[in-house]
């Protein structure tokens, strides 16, 4: 197989991803967000007065998301060019865009909040503002549900394939699981999914370089 400038490395982007997605979380919590069960009058002054901080943390966080679905393509491609049919693959790669588009919707609403101010010059009510706070969390909880068909059908297809080692798809159905449990499952989604993430990706990158004929690379 001939791999090109751009595809030696396409597994990687899901290290780009994560680190995009580390790097927003970083930008985010050093604005000193409030508690989820501080007031109204809280989160309309934060909305109000950390608009640059939340449109950096977001920017960042959509452009870890781009690199996703990018990660999310090229495992879907070597799941289905290992299996006899496709139809894992391609649950894995419509459930995993999914996820991650509505991980970035959870932060839609706070960029709303802050563009209303500096961009429309609105002034958000304190129950506004706290709806479009909570808002957030649903889109989180959707994604946490959606990410179950992406962790299962990525689980079913190595356990059939093989292209990962047998452990992976134990451990990604394990995932697949404590998802469900929506209590605990929010530990996968901001945890264990980023680390298998990483894993994952280093994995296909020293594979294909280490099968790939000196040959079959192109620059």
């Amino acid at each position: 197989m001939k791999l090109n400038g751009l595809e030696r490395f396409a597994p990687l982007a899901g290290v780009l991803a994560v680190a995009f997605w580390i790097a927003a979380v970083i930008s985010d919590g050093m604005s000193n967000p409030p508690d989820d069960k501080a007031p109204a009058t809280e989160f309309a002054a934060y909305l109000h007065d950390h608009d640059v901080r939340i449109y950096v943390s977001a920017t960042m966080f959509g452009v870890g998301v781009a690199a996703f679905i990018w990660f999310v393509g090229t495992l879907a491609a070597r799941l289905r060019a290992a299996e006899d049919d496709s139809r894992l693959s391609s649950i894995s790669l419509a459930s995993g865009v999914a996820t991650v588009v509505l991980l970035l919707c959870a932060s839609v609403p706070n960029v709303a909040g802050a563009m209303a101010g500096s961009n429309l010059g609105r002034e958000l009510s304190p129950e506004a503002a706290e709806t479009l706070w909570v808002l957030g969390g649903g889109f989180f909880v959707a994604a946490e549900f959606v990410a179950v068909a992406f962790m299962a059908s990525t689980a079913l297809s190595i356990l059939r394939s093989g292209v990962f080692p047998r452990w992976v798809g134990w451990v990604t159905t394990l995932m697949a699981v404590v998802l469900i449990i929506v209590p605990i499952g929010w530990a996968v989604l901001i945890f264990a999914i980023p680390v298998w993430t990483v894993l994952l990706a280093v994995w296909l990158y020293v594979r294909e370089m280490r099968d790939a004929e000196p040959s079959d690379v192109i620059s």
